[in-house]
């Protein structure tokens, strides 16, 4: 289904967004 497609690529997204907060704030 798309809609869990997109919900996957969204749940990658923010993972990539929270290690790069960590790396700045780090």
């Amino acid at each position: 289904e798309l809609r869990d497609e997109c919900k996957n690529l969204w749940g990658d997204l923010s993972a990539e967004l929270d290690s790069y907060q960590v790396m700045l704030t780090g």
